[in-house]
């Protein structure tokens, strides 16, 4: 049964509504990427958020949408990872925040990647 049926279950016939899809995309999962310089990318981000958060960064699937796709199916540019502040649970939903903490902590881990990442070009 499709959510619209189900609403018009709960609702009654004088629901009517039609869904049609404008745009969609598939998933770009980059870290199984056989580009060097994707790893690499990644090795460093992964690196600066160990050096500035004291944890053992991880890698998750975003569960919403992001400009990633365009730079990697557009420009052709595989190299592309998504970061940034506070936990992904929380994010684009109706009671989204941000903690300054997190903030900030996201803002040094892009620092010292940016930093890193140029220095071993």
């Amino acid at each position: 049964m499709s959510v619209l049926d189900e609403v018009k279950k709960q609702v009654g016939d004088d629901f009517n509504a039609e869904y049609s899809e404008f745009y969609s995309t598939d998933p770009i999962w980059v870290g199984d990427s056989k580009d060097p310089t994707a790893q690499e990318l990644i090795r460093h981000v992964k690196d600066a958020i160990k050096n500035v958060l004291d944890v053992e960064p991880g890698v998750v699937c975003s569960p919403g949408s992001d400009d990633q796709r365009f730079v990697v199916r557009n420009a052709g540019i595989d190299s592309c990872i998504v970061y940034g502040p506070g936990n992904i649970r929380n994010v684009h939903n109706k009671d989204e925040s941000l903690a300054l903490d997190d903030l900030r902590a996201a803002i040094e881990v892009m620092a010292v990647f940016t930093a890193e990442f140029l220095n071993n070009m």
